[in-house]
């Protein structure tokens, strides 16, 4: 493990590094996708939204890097239960590092907490899923040791049904 980078879960006094950082990604994926800034959400939406994940079910949880005491990258942790191997999984969700601390190892520190951490809780695997055309989080990925699956996956916008208001 590197020295100069700390990993470790996320506590309610960190909410507001981890939104900073959070809407980092945010922007990031919008130039990706060259969407407008008026789709970004700005950091009191973002910060509202994680009061409620601080304040929710254990099973989704936020790890932060630090060097030098400054939240440098995080990640969101969500433990579900696979039925097939009758074991608990994870699906990593918006692992993001700061572009000023990008290429010191903070996003491996991340996966390296997430993967010894599902190892203790007896995890059969750790899933995530990345947008295609992030080139830099593919090679990443495929470099700690992920396989590239085949698989297609949907999404579904949720809308009340009709007569529901």
């Amino acid at each position: 493990m590197n020295d100069q980078i700390n990993t470790r879960w996320a506590e309610n006094a960190d909410k507001q590094a981890v939104a900073k950082v959070l809407r980092g990604l945010m922007v990031y994926t919008a130039a990706l996708y060259k969407k407008p800034e008026s789709d970004i959400k700005s950091l009191e939406e973002v910060q509202a939204g994680l009061d409620k994940t601080f304040a929710g079910p254990n099973n989704i949880r936020y790890v932060v890097a630090e060097c030098d005491g400054e939240v440098t990258g995080i990640c969101a942790v969500e433990t579900s239960y696979s039925t097939w191997h009758a074991k608990p999984y994870i699906v990593l969700n918006d692992l993001f590092v700061d572009p000023k601390f990008r290429n010191a190892g903070v996003a491996k520190e991340l996966l390296q907490f997430v993967t010894d951490h599902a190892y203790a809780i007896g995890c059969c695997r750790l899933d995530l899923f990345v947008e295609d055309q992030n080139k830099p989080a593919l090679k990443l990925y495929e470099s700690f040791g992920f396989d590239k699956l085949k698989q297609v996956s949907y999404s579904l916008p949720i809308k009340p049904s009709e007569g529901l208001p």
